[in-house]
């Protein structure tokens, strides 16, 4: 089969006409992070009902066909902020697995690096916390091997039977260095508010307790 001069030109455009008109894998990772990083602005700020596909495609500034393309619906996309969020805010317990360093250590390395997180994501805290008492479940799918301090609760079970610590439940200790880290963060303005401090002098306060927070939980169960 014969063809024209013009068919042959056409042809021979076509994977260029198609590359122009489709993401690149630079293109493609660029826009998907924005879109992400729009997306979980509005969800912490509104929630998931509150939050719009239109107002992500607008903080994104991308049109919403595009949006579409990469999360076909509002339940992907927030499904998929909640995730990094999750991940981002619950500690991987590397720390709290290491064998090559005490159960004090353990303990400031996991206060150090979760408080660190709270500090650069405040909001993270109240996001994650909100959604979860809406759908338990989809938090609880999301623990693994890394991040269930399964190994921790089996350490501390160890410390106390061989009279190395104090009397503790490792779950109850687990639930207090959670708790220590994470209300001055959630709690910030109740807090703020009964000490009649102002925000600045708060966050100061902030920046001490990585110390405060794993001397005073080593000291109650130190022997």
């Amino acid at each position: 089969m014969n063809f024209s001069n013009t068919n042959i030109i056409l042809v021979s455009l076509l994977p260029i006409w198609i590359n122009s008109n489709l993401p690149n894998m630079e293109t493609k990772l660029s826009s998907r992070d924005q879109i992400l990083s729009a997306a979980r602005s509005e969800f912490i700020k509104k929630g998931f009902n509150g939050a719009r596909m239109q107002e992500i495609a607008n903080v994104a500034g991308i049109n919403k066909g595009l949006l579409h393309y990469y999360f076909k619906s509002k339940d992907v996309i927030f499904n998929a902020v909640f995730e990094d969020a999750f991940l981002e805010l619950v500690p991987k317990h590397n720390s709290l697995h290491e064998t090559n360093t005490s159960l004090f250590q353990k303990i400031e390395r996991f206060v150090d690096e979760y408080m660190s997180v709270l500090d650069k994501s405040p909001e993270l805290a109240s996001f994650v916390l909100h959604e979860m008492n809406q759908n338990p479940d989809r938090a609880a799918s999301m623990f693994t091997n890394e991040n269930h301090p399964a190994k921790f609760y089996k350490e501390v079970g160890h410390r106390v039977a061989t009279g190395a610590i104090n009397s503790v439940d490792p779950k109850q200790l687990y639930i207090h260095m959670i708790s220590l880290c994470i209300f001055p963060f959630i709690g910030g303005p109740l807090a703020r508010a009964s000490m009649d401090m102002p925000k600045e002098e708060y966050n100061q306060l902030l920046k001490r307790r990585k110390k405060e927070v794993a001397q005073f939980i080593i000291n109650a169960i130190r022997r």
